[in-house]
């Protein structure tokens, strides 16, 4: 790079009209909105587990998992669906929805939010298991789960 290049790159990023890439700016770009998702509080797992699927077998199997039909057609060239299953709940009055995703270094995150019920909430007195499914667009990076309003993971 000449002289003149590497003045224009310092002194755009001084004034913030570019921004050096890198893992850590990954972790706080905007996420993409899902194109499509539902969610139940039962047919999820005991565990908490997030799933990946991108092709219609693994589509059919996880709906007759959680116990429904599927809802739509899925489009393996240029969707995929990624599922949060947030484990076993004492009571009702919780869940979780997908919030979107975003791209960080080789993976794809997926930032969810679990709702919980208030304190002094009446609840179901029977156990749950809350799951979230979405339709994003396709990506073959590996999926990684991550709180909508937690802080961004440090990479080690």
């Amino acid at each position: 790079m000449t002289l003149r290049g590497w003045t224009f790159l310092f002194l755009s990023t001084a004034l913030g009209i570019v921004r050096p890439t890198s893992a850590a700016s990954d972790e706080t770009s905007p996420s993409t909105p899902p194109r499509a998702q539902w969610h139940g509080t039962q047919g999820g797992m005991r565990a908490f587990s997030v799933r990946a699927i991108r092709a219609n077998a693994d589509w059919i199997s996880l709906w007759k998992q959680i116990g429904r039909e599927a809802p739509q057609a899925f489009d393996e060239a240029h969707d995929m669906a990624v599922a949060i299953f947030i484990g076993e709940r004492r009571t009702g009055g919780y869940g979780v929805e997908i919030v979107g995703t975003r791209p960080g270094d080789d993976r794809l995150i997926v930032e969810f939010r679990e709702t919980t019920p208030a304190p002094d909430a009446m609840v179901t007195q029977a156990l749950t298991t809350p799951w979230a499914v979405a339709l994003v667009p396709r990506s073959t990076a590996t999926v990684v789960a991550h709180p909508a309003d937690a802080p961004p993971a440090q990479q080690p």
